[in-house]
């Protein structure tokens, strides 16, 4: 098998190179690189970042739905907004309220910066506390840029918030029976990726939070969607190379605001109709063998290293690359 362990700051160089890898098939394999391993990796990377920058706006989503006293029914204390971000509520009392995150700067970790607005708007009288409400949420040039290397992605489009049964994420509790769960529904996101392609992306997921210690958020997310026979689709569109694809979730993807929304914990997403099929084993650690580190345990964030993909080449022979959040 080949294996390649590579950073995600360094995908380019990494790309530019012959990598040292061994091989479980024939020892000419051994100097020999994969023709797609670049467009690979970067369908991988481009899966994962639409992911976690969802799950982060989707966190300031929810501290700002728990701060309005129009959605919730009343005035809630102790919310704290986002690092950087302002609320506009000028909209908060008319027939059709809506209130707008406005992004400008770093998120408080400082791994990100984000600009544009995210505006929620729902029926008069509804509140997001109870259960079944449901609010649209437009993306308005929200873009993100990772510090390390300028990388950006660009986020256009509505999505449907459902509150299943009820309830506000900061009233959960630590006990393992306590939480809340959200239904995400969207088929007109527009993505725009740093080489400026533009694609349209669906995504139909379900969203189990919990506490699993003190203070510390969590999220479970499972595929609702069923695209060309195959069922547990969580998003589907076009690559950012022309390829239609849908993503299968095999295991739920896990995450917390403790780690980081970027860095998810577990789960494995399996991107089916582009021309090599692709897993991705989410939350390995930094060994070699980059084996699932397992549950968060509430202090073991750093374990939690990167990902592995894994694929057919063109030669038939299983490649493995693994990289870093």
């Amino acid at each position: 098998m080949k294996k390649v362990i590579l950073t995600a700051t360094a995908l380019i160089l990494a790309f530019a190179l012959t990598t040292t890898v061994t091989s479980c098939k024939k020892k000419t394999d051994d100097t020999t690189t994969d023709d797609n391993t670049a467009a690979q990796t970067q369908n991988a990377s481009d899966d994962s970042r639409v992911s976690s920058e969802l799950d982060n706006a989707t966190s300031d989503e929810n501290a700002v739905l728990s701060y309005s006293s129009t959605t919730t029914g009343k005035m809630e204390s102790g919310v704290t907004l986002p690092c950087n971000v302002s609320l506009d509520t000028a909209n908060i009392k008319s027939s059709t309220p809506s209130l707008t995150i406005n992004y400008n700067g770093n998120t408080c970790d400082g791994k990100f910066s984000r600009s544009g607005s995210i505006t929620i708007s729902w029926t008069s009288g509804v509140h997001w506390k109870d259960a079944g409400a449901a609010v649209n949420v437009s993306y308005n040039n929200y873009k993100v840029i990772r510090n390390s290397d300028s990388k950006s992605i660009i986020f256009n489009g509505t999505k449907t918030y459902t509150n299943v049964y009820g309830r506000l994420i900061y009233q959960l509790t630590t006990a393992t029976s306590d939480s809340i769960v959200h239904r995400i529904t969207a088929s007109n996101l527009s993505i725009t990726f740093d080489d400026g392609k533009v694609r349209t992306w669906s995504v139909a997921r379900r969203q189990v939070w919990t506490m699993p210690t003190s203070g510390v958020y969590q999220i479970k997310v499972f595929g609702e969607g069923t695209v060309s026979g195959d069922n547990n689709i969580v998003v589907w569109g076009t690559t950012r190379a022309g390829e239609a694809f849908r993503v299968q979730l095999a295991a739920p993807l896990t995450a917390n605001s403790s780690c980081g929304w970027f860095r998810p914990t577990g789960g494995v997403r399996t991107i089916k109709g582009i021309a090599a099929q692709l897993s991705l084993i989410l939350g390995v650690d930094a060994t070699v063998v980059h084996a699932q580190v397992g549950a968060y345990d509430g202090s073991n964030c750093s374990s939690f290293w990167g990902y592995t993909l894994t694929w057919t080449g063109p030669k038939g022979n299983s490649i493995s690359v693994s990289l870093a959040y």
